[in-house]
């Protein structure tokens, strides 16, 4: 067997460690089928092995994980720490210990999925994508920022700095460009040059115009984020739009909205990707500690993570298979939702889509 994939395999905590052998499964049956063999590392890593171990993910440990295919990860979270603490220690840190410099976060229409967004615009057709490409490593995020304190300890001031290079804009821009000329749909850079003058209008805006010369293929627009985000996502049709790139910030508080009016978190995948090096695979849901134990937490979401994560790797084929099945499992209209009180039992969703995928 030449196609031999490492894959590290980071659960997580709750929910995570619920769905993600199920993704497992699939993976591992489609492996079989399509002639490739997986081999897997698994990680502890999240919320409850740090309170018991006092360890997040070490530097040794990215070391470690650059030397794997690929990441399939669960979710992070823990309600006995301080918020943000364990994603900041495992999530972020791979993220940007890894270079993960594109999140991708695609929606799509799936026939059995209440997505609200057919009754905005009812023309849609099953299969229709709005993806979102945004910026993981810079802006807001990158940590550029303080505060000032008075006399008593008491916070005064504070400030995060949205700083981008022209090679993070150009990196980013042209893994969307390649992407929408790959599916055949519009790109639409969403930021805010009428307010941020400097990173906006002075740098993103002209680097993407400029990349719109090299693709000159593929029809490519401006859209203020805000006005983006509300009313011309409603009174616009999802297929003008496509592709969508735009910054960390402003990509994490759009990709809420897309997933919601696509059919929620329960189908939303996600990839993490450094072109060149370890990309990380997730479904969109967070840990749910009130859901974990119950045995009906929806997998598709972190299914179809895995398919996005085979796509990555090459193995397209294997990739389609799996959308396929889960597709199918959805139009039967056996799975009432995909929310973590789906109403049919975790493991068997996954026995069907596997019924289906080795059919």
């Amino acid at each position: 067997m030449e196609r031999v994939y490492d894959i590290a395999v980071m659960p997580g905590d709750f929910i995570g460690k619920e769905v993600t052998p199920e993704a497992e499964k699939v993976l591992d049956a489609s492996a079989s089928k399509h002639g490739f063999e997986i081999r897997k590392t698994n990680y502890p890593h999240g919320g409850e092995h740090y309170i018991e171990t006092g360890k997040l993910l070490t530097d040794a440990e990215i070391r470690e994980l650059r030397d794997h295919h690929a990441i399939l990860f669960g979710a992070v979270g823990h309600p006995d720490l301080q918020k943000g603490e364990v994603e900041r220690g495992i999530l972020l840190k791979m993220r940007f210990d890894l270079d993960q410099y594109v999140n991708l976060r695609p929606s799509k229409l799936y026939n059995g999925v209440d997505a609200p967004i057919r009754k905005i615009h009812p023309d849609l057709e099953d299969g229709s994508e709005l993806i979102v490409v945004r910026e993981g490593t810079a802006g807001l995020y990158k940590g550029n920022g303080g505060v000032e304190r008075d006399s008593d300890g008491n916070v005064t001031r504070a400030w995060e700095v949205m700083d981008y290079t022209r090679e993070e804009v150009d990196r980013v821009c042209k893994y969307a460009f390649e992407l929408a000329e790959n599916k055949g749909l519009p790109i639409t850079l969403a930021f805010k040059s009428n307010v941020l003058t400097n990173v906006s209008a002075n740098l993103w805006q002209p680097r993407f115009e400029w990349m719109a010369e090299q693709f000159p293929g593929v029809s490519a627009n401006y859209k203020h984020i805000d006005a983006l985000n509300g009313p011309l996502l409603i009174s616009n049709s999802p297929k003008d739009l496509g592709v969508i790139v735009t910054g960390n910030m402003f990509g994490d508080i759009i990709t809420d909205l897309t997933a919601s009016l696509y059919g929620g978190m329960g189908v939303g995948s996600s990839g993490c990707i450094n072109p060149g090096g370890t990309s990380m695979f997730e479904p969109l849901h967070g840990s749910s500690p009130k859901d974990y134990g119950n045995g009906t937490v929806s997998p598709i979401a972190a299914i179809l993570s895995t398919g996005l994560m085979l796509e990555h790797l090459g193995e397209v084929d294997a990739a389609k298979g799996i959308e396929t099945a889960v597709e199918r499992v959805l139009a039967s209209g056996k799975i009432p939702n995909m929310t973590t009180n789906s109403g049919v039992p975790t493991k068997r969703q996954t026995e069907m889509i596997l019924e289906e995928l080795v059919a």
